[in-house]
């Protein structure tokens, strides 16, 4: 069974087969190595970018191409070629593919034999492009269990939560928290200070904003209490109103580890995009996706700014009762 990542490792079974095919239509095993990994790039690479691309793909297959060879290859065939295998796109996709190929005529039949072997690696392209960004829809039609899910995934050894407000988020994830904690797994949790809330939701009040931070540290409390061992591994920090351009990014980012290191990799994004943070998450859309992506990156990069501003809870000097 392939891995549940196709771009992990080059080629997988698929790939290794329509190789084989393109093999011999091309004759050249390595343009068809070529040819194969630059569907795992951007239509939009340069030459010389997309050939940087392609050779650590084919480093990993332990192919002899260089740098030079492969940028040749990539002029040659114009490569890469938009391809789908989307049965509305299929057809015109492959007819293009032959044209961009350049073959002659006698061995357009050959190519035509490799018909089904890349459909199916360009169906894989086509679900790992959909994966990038999922959904960007109303909150309330990818609802709440979504959340859930992201949060309690077993493979997530690491759970960012930026969740500026708190009150779905203790009555819903205890579970699935205390869950990850007994694991093993890390969990930071990003709120309001008082000072921000009061810039971002007035409306609260100062009374309410007090009890929404007063239960929150209180909900981190209990679940250390219950699981004294792995009370470390949760950490609550509240951003304060000078950090204000940090406090735009709600929702989740889960990694898990590169193993046999501490070395985290990107697995799920979920933020949710609205007018400004006083309107209820509810009223916004969401975007959610997988994977090792620019957009991953950058809320990555936000997120762990705004930590770094951030004050944990065991500073902030709440009183017992506010």
């Amino acid at each position: 069974m392939e891995g549940k990542d196709i771009f992990q490792r080059f080629p997988t079974h698929d790939e290794e087969e329509a190789i084989e095919c393109l093999t011999q239509c091309l004759e050249r095993r390595i343009d068809a190595e070529i040819i194969v990994a630059s569907w795992r790039e951007s239509v939009v690479s340069e030459d010389e970018t997309l050939a940087a691309s392609i050779k650590y793909w084919l480093d990993q297959n332990h192919s002899p191409a260089s740098l030079e060879d492969i940028t040749m290859v990539v002029r040659d065939y114009h490569l890469p070629i938009p391809v789908s295998g989307r049965e509305e796109l299929f057809e015109k996709s492959f007819d293009r593919f032959v044209k961009e190929m350049g073959v002659p005529s006698s061995r357009q039949r050959c190519l035509e034999g490799c018909r089904q072997k890349l459909k199916k690696v360009w169906e894989r392209v086509d679900r790992r492009k959909e994966k990038l960004v999922r959904q960007a829809m109303p909150v309330e039609e990818i609802g709440m269990d979504t959340f859930i899910s992201a949060v309690e995934d077993e493979e997530a050894e690491e759970v960012w939560l930026p969740a500026f407000s708190g009150e779905t988020f203790r009555t819903r994830l205890r579970g699935p928290l205390e869950s990850q904690l007994l694991r093993g797994h890390k969990i930071r949790i990003l709120i309001y200070g008082a000072d921000l809330m009061e810039s971002f939701e007035p409306q609260m009040g100062e009374e309410k904003i007090k009890e929404e931070i007063r239960k929150m540290r209180d909900f981190v409390e209990e679940i250390r209490e219950e699981l004294p061992e792995f009370a470390h591994n949760l950490q609550l920090r509240l951003l304060p109103a000078r950090a204000m351009k940090l406090g735009y990014f709600s929702g989740l980012l889960t990694f898990r580890r590169v193993e046999g290191t501490e070395k985290l990799q990107p697995k799920i994004y979920r933020v949710n995009v609205h007018e400004k943070p006083g309107m209820r998450g509810t009223q916004g859309v969401m975007i959610w996706g997988e994977g090792n992506t620019t957009l991953f990156h950058i809320l990555q990069y936000y997120f762990e700014q705004a930590w770094k501003e951030a004050i944990p809870i065991e500073e902030y000097g709440l009183p017992a009762k506010f």
